[in-house]
């Protein structure tokens, strides 16, 4: 359950399947209809991602053509783009150790172009990775960044959906923090990041954690019902 914690704008996935599956064929026929490598390279990104944690086999050929076609594009944002899609992979498969050489690999390059929002998803991917892999003392190292990143540079100059891509580096870094302190049973600290956030589904179960671990049952079943309904719903 503590992958649901991770790139967030995925999580509503896993309850759509019918949908993923109409629209996984819709990015299909668009991949097919593509006419120019950075179109291709879009889509067979975004193809690797929402199969990752349905059928990573699938997924990992599609990000080895991803970083094929990366390089030939040539730019460092669309490599690192690409290496962190495999290094997702990697890290579905429990591949820890590669999937954070990949991580940091992508971090390098992304590090060039100044780009603060990659830069701040790339600190947000390894600290996830080390979180899967229960290192939580670099765990909380590159959650730390990403939430001091996004203090830095609270209003960038973005619009739409990238603006909101950024906000939720923020939140997904509250997020961490709490279920990181939850992980070191120091639930008062993971309740204090917790109560930063909007309430939706996972928060509630990871609310219901930390008064588990806090010895509140009670207040445990509550949260566990409200995710309930929430995934339900």
């Amino acid at each position: 359950m503590r992958k649901i914690f991770t790139l967030l704008f995925f999580s509503s996935l896993a309850f759509l399947s019918n949908a993923q599956n109409i629209f996984l064929d819709s990015l299909k026929k668009e991949l097919a209809q593509a006419k120019n490598d950075t179109a291709r390279f879009s889509l067979l990104s975004h193809l690797a991602v929402m199969y990752t944690f349905s059928n990573p086999d699938s997924a990992m050929i599609l990000t080895q053509q991803t970083i094929t076609l990366a390089k030939k594009i040539k730019t460092d944002t669309v490599l690192s783009q690409a290496l962190r899609t495999y290094a997702g992979v990697l890290s579905q498969t429990g591949n820890y150790s590669q999937a954070i050489y990949f991580g940091l690999e992508s971090l390098k390059l992304v590090e060039k172009s100044n780009d603060f929002p990659d830069i701040g998803w790339c600190y947000s991917f390894l600290a996830a990775t080390y979180i899967y892999a229960e290192d939580y003392e670099h765990a909380l190292f590159y959650t730390r960044k990403a939430k001091s990143l996004y203090e830095l540079h609270p209003n960038l100059h973005l619009s739409g959906s990238w603006k909101v891509y950024w906000d939720d580096l923020h939140s997904d870094a509250l997020v961490n923090l709490a279920f990181i302190y939850d992980k070191l049973n120091l639930p008062d600290s993971a309740l204090e990041y917790l109560q930063k956030v909007r309430n939706y589904g996972p928060i509630f179960y990871l609310y219901g954690n930390i008064y588990f671990t806090k010895g509140d049952y009670a207040g445990a079943i509550s949260y566990y019902r409200k995710d309930y309904q929430a995934s339900t719903e």
